[in-house]
């Protein structure tokens, strides 16, 4: 992303995925030439965009000595926990901030295709004590439930984008194949979550012995908008248009046998 707020889709291939891993750090500022530029192909568009770059070997990368951190922050739109329930089986992509405070053992499952997924269940809590469970797909294990395994009792923040949202175990949210996460991430929103769980480390404590947010809670359903909604005294109407309706149809099905 630039300043302007453009954004642009990059993929590294293959063995140059090591090369770059640790070069290309989330929010820093770097200048990018010799790259590869390509229309996406049309069913990717959505996700990805209308162009796509490729870093490749021959790719230079110098990191500017910019500080963004403001911009940046500015930039998240994060989905608050008691909303979630807006975007269930949507393909709304949404970006949430949270404290992990537990991670769940992982498992395999097969998937419609026959192949097999590893799964790991990530619980986050956020400052009203709202708890989400986060599911993590196949590529995020090897790192990033790694990670939060390691550091879930230093209660790390996580800020995750490209998420989206099912109706599994009441309300969770679970990984994309272009999911991004970043943990303890130096933007404003992170450092007021910091200082509060180092001003409320004792409940989440609580709330992680306890473990309430193991029970499966009921799905919330969203409300639904004024056109959507039917006064009573206009009931009989509708019943009347569904009758002739099923009359009109009744008359057609009868004279086809004619």
């Amino acid at each position: 992303m630039d300043m302007e707020r453009n954004k642009v889709h990059a993929t590294i291939y293959d063995t140059n995925i090591q090369a770059f891993q640790d070069q290309l750090l989330q929010s820093k500022t770097y200048l990018i030439s010799n790259a590869t530029v390509r229309l996406t192909k049309p069913q990717y568009r959505s996700t990805v965009g209308e162009i796509q770059w490729t870093i490749f070997g021959r790719t230079k990368v110098q990191e500017l000595q910019e500080d963004h951190t403001a911009f940046i922050s500015s930039t998240y739109v994060f989905t608050p926990f008691d909303r979630l329930h807006e975007h269930i089986d949507s393909k709304t992509n949404i970006s949430i901030i949270g404290v992990a405070i537990d991670i769940k053992p992982k498992w395999f499952i097969h998937t419609r295709s026959g192949a097999q997924s590893c799964i790991q269940d990530v619980v986050l809590v956020n400052q009203r004590f709202e708890t989400v469970l986060l599911t993590m797909w196949d590529q995020f294990f090897e790192k990033e439930c790694i990670y939060i395994s390691d550091n879930f009792n230093k209660k790390p923040i996580i800020v995750t984008s490209h998420l989206k949202v099912s109706s599994f175990s009441g309300v969770s949210i679970s990984t994309k194949s272009n999911s991004t996460f970043s943990f303890n991430p130096p933007i404003e929103h992170a450092t007021q979550l910091h200082n509060w769980v180092q001003e409320n480390n004792e409940q989440l404590s609580q709330v992680f012995m306890k473990k309430d947010y193991l029970s499966t809670k009921p799905t919330k359903l969203s409300s639904p908008g004024k056109e959507q909604i039917t006064d009573i005294r206009n009931i009989q109407g509708l019943l009347v248009v569904v009758s002739a309706i099923t009359f009109h149809l009744s008359m057609n099905t009868q004279a086809s046998h004619l």
